[in-house]
């Protein structure tokens, strides 16, 4: 986990950093960049998730629904921030990705849906779409 965290912190520090200038630049540096910065947050959010499971935190207190919830707030509200402040596509579809991927899980296994997980990572994407609607039309 502290590998993770040195990792996500250095990333970080570039991407805040970074700045590129022309269309090769963007798709060639940033683009990718961005990509991977995406997917070691979301690797550390679930790397995060794990370690405090097995360390036998339940979730005290709100409960394991609560935080769940809590943290895909986070991750929508991070990937908004790139979108938004950032202009960044490639990050907020990431995040958005991920999302994705919680929700269509946690759906096709009816055992484990409990509508709250559900309704945060839809709206979530939904407004990361959004976002990156907005982003596409300002652009133009």
């Amino acid at each position: 986990m502290l590998l993770m965290l040195t990792l996500l912190g250095s990333l970080l520090a570039i991407y805040l950093r970074l700045e590129t200038e022309g269309t090769a630049q963007r798709w060639l540096v940033r683009l990718p960049f961005s990509v991977y910065l995406a997917w070691v947050a979301v690797a550390t959010i679930a790397n995060s998730s794990i370690l405090l499971t097995h360390l036998g935190w339940g979730g005290e207190p709100g409960g394991a629904q609560f935080w769940t919830v809590v943290v895909l707030a986070a991750a929508a509200g991070i990937g908004l921030w790139a979108v938004i402040s950032r202009r960044d596509f490639g990050f907020g579809l990431v995040i958005a990705w991920a999302l994705f991927g919680i929700f269509s899980k946690r759906t096709a296994d009816t055992a484990t849906a409990d509508g709250a997980v559900e309704i945060a990572s839809a709206t979530g994407m939904a407004l990361l779409g959004l976002g990156l609607i907005y982003l596409l039309i300002k652009g133009r």
